[in-house]
């Protein structure tokens, strides 16, 4: 909400900047929070509204089955497995601002 705030009230493309060495650390949601806080204009021309698109854009999962967490059971499970369009991604990511 700050952000969208300061979009309004300031240059859209001066109100944050996150300075980070790892955009990608711990998951990739990360990469989606990053573009969804930073970028949002980018998202929007691409017809990306929420996560699950974004997910499905650049992401593929793949199902496995796994031990329940009561070790008593299995259970078919879908994860994020790589990234897709990865080029596409880059490109998101490295837009220079004006």
């Amino acid at each position: 909400m700050k952000l969208d705030w300061l979009r309004g009230t300031t240059r859209a493309d001066a109100c944050a900047t996150f300075a980070t060495a790892t955009p990608v650390a711990n998951s990739v949601t990360e990469a989606y929070v990053m573009q969804h806080y930073l970028r949002p204009d980018l998202l929007a021309s691409a017809g990306i509204d929420d996560f699950d698109t974004w997910a499905a854009t650049f992401g593929e999962s793949s199902r496995r089955v796994e031990l329940s967490p009561d070790g008593t059971s299995f259970r078919s499970v879908s994860r994020f497995a790589k990234f897709a369009n990865v080029p596409e991604l880059l490109r998101m990511f490295h837009v220079p601002q004006t």
